[in-house]
């Protein structure tokens, strides 16, 4: 799992998950690396947001809402855009994914809006990137609950009122359908946990 969603969306539950199930043993690597499920024997991926196409299942186990965020410092050097189409115009700090897009997409009722933003970074660490844009670097879609701390600090200001944007796809990834029963308790306990409806 990477280091931002063992922090915020699962250290919190493990007292309760290895107090609730003392006959399960669990083993983290925590890095956001892809991985060889079967040749690294793990029995399940965690991964934040847009994956690659590959032939592992996806177990989805939440969405993580997100919005535009800058220092108070960079809006006072840069201005706040009040359109998405200023992003352009903008430093932004952008994940790095799997198709490496720069385009951002927005909605607000009805509206959609594709932007191809720049910017000089692009991380595939959430955390870095909230340090990042809360220190002034740029302009950067976080998730809410993985940026709380900068927010609550009001080292971050959300920026374009009205728009949303894509949430953050989490899932558990797992090489067959076929799970043993520990890998599918955690996957269970996990999602009752983070929000997901089961399906």
């Amino acid at each position: 799992m990477p280091v931002d969603f063992g922090a915020v969306l699962v250290a919190p539950h493990l007292t309760e998950f290895v107090a609730r199930y003392p006959e399960i043993s669990l083993d983290f690597d925590v890095s956001p690396q892809r991985i060889d499920m079967i040749l690294g024997h793990f029995d399940v991926a965690l991964r934040l947001g847009e994956l690659p196409d590959s032939t592992l299942v996806a177990h989805p186990l939440t969405r993580l809402g997100t919005h535009v965020y800058a220092a108070p410092q960079y809006i006072n050097q840069r201005g706040a855009p009040r359109h998405p189409r200023e992003l352009a115009e903008h430093e932004c700090v952008r994940i790095l994914g799997p198709r490496r897009t720069s385009h951002w997409a927005f909605r607000r009722e009805g509206e959609h809006v594709s932007v191809e933003v720049n910017g000089r970074l692009a991380l595939n660490n959430m955390g870095m990137i909230c340090r990042l844009v809360a220190d002034g670097v740029g302009v950067g879609i976080l998730a809410e609950r993985i940026a709380s701390e900068y927010i609550q600090a009001d080292r971050l200001v959300r920026l374009l009122p009205g728009w949303s944007c894509a949430p953050f796809p989490v899932v558990a990834l797992t090489a067959t359908q076929t799970l043993s029963a520990a890998a599918r308790v955690f996957i269970d306990f996990l999602r009752d946990r983070t929000g997901e409806p089961r399906r």
